[in-house]
Formats: structure tokens, sequence, C-alpha cells
């Protein structure tokens, strides 16, 4: 059987793949000194990772988007990477809230104020074995009181849904138009 040929072009990418290859072993060390860096920067999210809560992916993005800023504010090379770090920053700030669930104040702060401050109790309930949750405001006097309170305490609750919301979609539409260029 006769040996295959190469021609000039094959050994040319052959040629460049070794050299490649060759040159890439340098990189070799910094890239495992890197890696287990990162082990360690990792483990303790990693650690408290859970696969069944939108908080935890929160945590990941944070913890990321984080790093990152801070890398883009120390190294950043290209001439955006500070309005980069800063558009980071805001990220952060966002799933910052969200992780904490950060909108109660904000919400309930007028409800709460009006009606005073809740105290819960729990109570025998008609059926056996169950408990029922009183809810109890000290400036609900009347019947009339305690409707209002419940409509005004059910926009708040709608409130608090839209600002997280609101706060989720400014969260994606930041990664939507910048992530692609957070790159240094």
């Amino acid at each position: 059987m006769e040996p295959k040929r190469i021609d000039g072009l094959q050994k040319i990418t052959f040629l460049k793949t070794l050299k490649f290859k060759i040159s890439n072993l340098g990189h070799l060390h910094h890239s495992l000194k890197l890696g287990i860096e990162n082990l360690f920067k990792w483990f303790l999210v990693i650690w408290r990772d859970r696969d069944w809560d939108h908080i935890f992916l929160f945590e990941i993005l944070r913890f990321k988007i984080s790093n990152m800023e801070r890398n883009f504010r120390k190294y950043g090379h290209h001439e955006g990477s500070e309005k980069d770090a800063d558009n980071m920053s805001k990220c952060v700030e966002v799933l910052h809230r969200l992780i904490e669930e950060d909108y109660s104040e904000e919400a309930f702060g007028e409800h709460d104020k009006k009606w005073g401050e809740a105290s819960f109790k729990l109570t025998d309930s008609d059926k056996k074995g169950f408990k029922q949750l009183l809810v109890e405001r000290p400036n609900i006097k009347t019947k009339e009181d305690e409707e209002q309170e419940r409509k005004e305490y059910r926009y708040c609750l709608k409130e608090e849904e839209r600002l997280i919301k609101q706060d989720i979609d400014y969260l994606f539409d930041m990664l939507k138009k910048h992530v692609r260029g957070w790159w240094d």
C-alpha cells in the first residue's frame, strides 16, 4: 500500500496547529493557576447553591457580575470599561434587592403607618386539627376599617409584585443590551 501524500496546504495547516499547541503550553500554567483560584473563590457560592429556587440563580449571577465589575474597574483596558463596570454595578444592586426580597417597605410602608404594625395570632380553626392565622392591626376599629385595610393590603401586594417584576425586567434588559460587550 502506498503511503498517503500530504500536499503543501496540509503541511502548513499541520505546522500551524502544532505551533499553536506548543505555544499554548506556556498558558497551561496560568490556566491551571486561575482554575484553582476559581475553585476557592466560587466554593461557598456553589456549596450553598440549590436547584429549586430562583434566588440561588440570582446569587450566582450577582457573584459573577460583581467579580467582573471589580476586574473591569481594576484591569479594564478598553475605553468604555468604567461605564461597563457602572452598568454591572447597577445589575448587582438590582440582584441584591431581588435576593433580599427587599420590597416590603416601599410597597407596605404607608399602609403600616396608616393601620399600624400587624400582629399575628394562631387560633383554633373551625376545622379539627387546623389552626387559623389572625392578623390584627391597632388602627382597625370597625368592620368598615377592616374591609378597607384588606382592600389596601391587596393593593400593596400587587404593588410589591410590580416592583419585583420591574427589577427583573430592568436586570434582563440591561443584560440583553450590554452583556455581549462585557469583555476586556
